[in-house]
């Protein structure tokens, strides 16, 4: 009796990593967390102090995967014997769903996709950058994806976290989709007056991650031309452009659009930036 429910539970873990067959919009939950998206990696990529975390977490950023759910989407003709790419979605709100305008787009250029449940704006940046992560390894360990071929997006808040994964993490994230709202790690001058500058919002990486942040890592900044962040996503593109050597940069504007998410056709122009060719 004991042995046949050991089977039984092992067999039940097995299949949790496994692709078990559904396609189309799935619910996911993993058993592992990413390596890297510990509080430790974490505090040591963004060089937050302990000290700071207390005071603002008093979980000190701990919580158990299996807890979390995943909201995925694998096309319909996925079979697993060929890697697809992955984007990794981080939503400015509770539910990690996909955009369904980008569902067609995505199986067409051979993407599955993820994004965490209550992961949105009122999150602190420590659990959204260690769900996303977890999201890369759970995914990995239950279906076929292309290392190469790894993007983290986000919209509005959740750009802003995208794009602090997609500087620091070149490692984990082969490119970076930052939509309607981005940050940096250093100071932006305004077009307006160039002795006034929006503030950096995080460290510098560190030399190694940094070197392949400007020149392996593809970065997309797509906001709308009415967009209340437009000037600073833009002044972003240009200060990067002008300053920092990155090798594969590109900036969308979404004509007489404002802060409102890239619709099919945008988005299509922006996984194109930032798939690898």
């Amino acid at each position: 009796m004991t042995w046949s429910l050991g089977l039984w539970l092992l067999a039940l873990a097995f299949s949790q990593e496994k692709d078990d067959g559904r396609r189309g919009a799935v619910q996911l939950r993993f058993r592992e967390r990413h390596p890297l998206g510990s509080m430790a990696e974490q505090s040591k990529r963004f060089r937050w102090k302990e000290d700071f975390v207390r005071k603002n977490d008093p979980d000190r950023g701990e919580y158990r995967v299996g807890d979390l759910a995943f909201q995925g989407l694998v096309p319909a003709d996925y079979d697993g014997s060929r890697p697809y790419g992955l984007l990794v979605w981080i939503s400015p709100g509770s539910s990690g769903r996909v955009p369904a305008a980008w569902h067609e787009v995505l199986a067409k250029s051979k993407f599955l996709a993820v994004g965490a449940d209550n992961s949105g704006n009122e999150r602190l940046v420590w659990y959204r950058m260690g769900f996303a992560l977890d999201a890369v390894h759970g995914m990995k360990k239950r279906y076929s994806i292309d290392d190469k071929r790894i993007v983290v997006a986000g919209f509005s808040g959740g750009g802003r976290i995208a794009g602090r994964l997609g500087f620091h993490y070149p490692d984990v994230f082969t490119g970076g989709m930052y939509l309607g709202g981005a940050d940096f790690w250093s100071d932006i001058p305004t077009p307006s007056d160039p002795k006034r500058a929006w503030p950096a919002q995080f460290p510098k990486p560190a030399d190694k991650l940094l070197e392949q942040t400007r020149k392996k890592s593809r970065h997309v900044l797509v906001v709308g031309e009415r967009d209340m962040n437009r000037a600073f996503v833009k002044a972003m593109h240009d200060h990067i452009a002008a300053k920092e050597k990155f090798e594969h940069l590109k900036y969308l504007e979404m004509p007489d659009l404002g802060h409102v998410s890239p619709d099919g056709a945008w988005f299509e122009k922006a996984l194109r930036a930032v798939d690898v060719p």
